[in-house]
């Protein structure tokens, strides 16, 4: 249950990072983002942090390689692949401090917010490493596919980022 726990977040955080990277692209109409940027990019969000919450639950009592709370929470203190499992705590961390910001947006400098937001991509950096080091079977597919859809994403707002400074430019 540990690894289907785990594996489960991580494919809700690629679609909630691949989602949201697009969410302000002119390739969603604009009757659409609000639902999907207050809705499914949310809930996506929410899930992918609550079946992590279960990840570290059932690591701490996993019958191969049991690690006590404080190992799952303090990077590098797992008797386990530790740089692997600190890996998985820094992206929990982060992306604890992304969802929670959402919550704090309109009293947040725009600023501040933006940078805690932009957690996110490191975040899901960090999880795939730890799932690739730290990984018990072989998920090379699913990795490839969240990689390339939050990839996808983000190429696309940058595309359209760059259109839009050529145009300005013009």
């Amino acid at each position: 249950m540990n690894r289907v726990a785990g594996v489960a977040a991580y494919a809700l955080l690629s679609l909630s990072v691949g989602l949201g990277a697009v969410l302000k692209s002119r390739f969603v109409p604009q009757w659409l983002v609000r639902p999907l940027q207050y809705g499914w990019h949310g809930l996506l969000s929410g899930f992918a942090l609550g079946l992590t919450a279960v990840h570290v639950a059932f690591v701490t009592v996993d019958t191969q390689k049991p690690q006590t709370l404080a190992a799952v929470l303090v990077p590098g203190r797992a008797t386990y692949a530790p740089l692997a499992l600190a890996f998985g705590t820094l992206a929990l961390y982060a992306a604890l401090a992304v969802y929670v910001s959402f919550a704090y947006k309109t009293r947040l400098p725009r600023r501040l917010w933006t940078g805690l937001h932009l957690l996110a991509y490191p975040a899901f950096l960090l999880a795939t490493v730890h799932g690739w080091m730290a990984g018990s079977d072989h998920l090379t597919l699913l990795y490839a596919a969240g990689t390339g859809l939050a990839a996808a994403g983000v190429a696309l707002r940058l595309l359209e980022g760059r259109g839009h400074r050529s145009a300005s430019h013009a």
